[in-house]
């Protein structure tokens, strides 16, 4: 009995003498932090003064997108009117250069932006992709990984047949973009988007003929037709799950005043038996629900 209680005073004590050793180690190094450790750096903290207007940058025509290098030395800004490029200037507000993809006379730069070493992205509606530049203002390539409207357009329509779909219908203008608003405000590409339209019998329709015979699936779609030389309509195209061009229907309502040029022209009657209509159709319910 005596050996059990001194085992077992023994014990305590040891765990007496654990406990004390591990409460100095805490509290030596607690003071030991203090002794060594470094002062935390200040924040730095913001000027009391508000701020105030330094000067303006001109030259650019309906300022989109902004971005600065990393060095502070340049700042890009993409223009939506004009010549639309990007325009690059140092700090004083001096034009350094503009940057815009090489044989590109369509181009819309919407946003920019600059990585830590200084490559510049920018994004462009009318070329669907990035334009990637050095930072020296070299173009370096374009990077579109959807491919064009039309690859586009496939993949849609065969995603739909898989997901069951008997009847897929995209946008108006889905094919070359719905270009007539920028060639609108930018003459210099009405000639580039007539080269774009293609009449009923072109590429256009003959690839989604046999696509649609292939899913067997009814399908319409907007796109730019060509008749003649220079009349383009904006045109909505049905073919039926056989492949078989069914019917179209050519935009016969009109957002803006007149015939403004020829990608603008109005069709001259409304199909009531294919049962398709654009947007300012809503404007005149008159001729289409009658």
């Amino acid at each position: 009995m005596d050996t059990t209680q001194a085992k077992r005073r023994v014990s305590l004590w040891l765990l007496a003498a654990i406990l004390v050793t591990v409460a100095l180690l805490a509290v030596g190094g607690v003071f030991a932090y203090y002794l060594v450790r470094e002062e935390l750096p200040t924040l730095p903290m913001a000027e009391e003064t508000e701020p105030a207007f330094a000067y303006s940058i001109y030259g650019v025509d309906e300022p989109r997108g902004l971005a600065l290098s990393p060095d502070g030395k340049r700042l890009y800004v993409t223009e939506r009117g004009g010549e639309r490029y990007v325009r690059v200037f140092d700090p004083q507000g001096n034009l350094l250069m503009n940057l815009f993809p090489p044989d590109s006379t369509f181009r819309q730069p919407t946003y920019v932006a600059v990585n830590p070493w200084g490559h510049v992205f920018v994004n462009d509606l009318a070329l669907e992709g990035l334009s990637i530049y050095s930072p020296e203002g070299e173009f370096l390539g374009l990077l579109n990984p959807m491919g064009d409207d039309a690859d586009r357009l496939e993949r849609f329509f065969t995603e739909a047949a898989k997901r069951g779909a008997k009847l897929a219908v995209a946008p108006e203008g889905i094919i070359e973009g719905y270009l007539v608003w920028e060639a609108l405000a930018w003459p210099k590409l009405r000639e580039e988007l007539v080269a774009i339209a293609q009449p009923l019998d072109g590429p256009w329709v003959r690839r989604f003929k046999k696509l649609a015979k292939q899913l067997k699936m009814c399908l319409v779609f907007g796109m730019a037709e060509l008749r003649g030389r220079k009349d383009v309509y904006n045109t909505a195209v049905f073919i039926d799950q056989r492949g078989r061009l069914c019917g179209t229907y050519s935009k016969a309502t009109n957002a803006l005043k007149g015939n403004i040029w020829n990608f603008n022209r109005c069709g001259k009657e409304i199909n009531r038996v294919l049962g398709v209509r654009y947007d300012t159709s809503r404007n005149f319910p008159d001729r289409y629900y009658s």
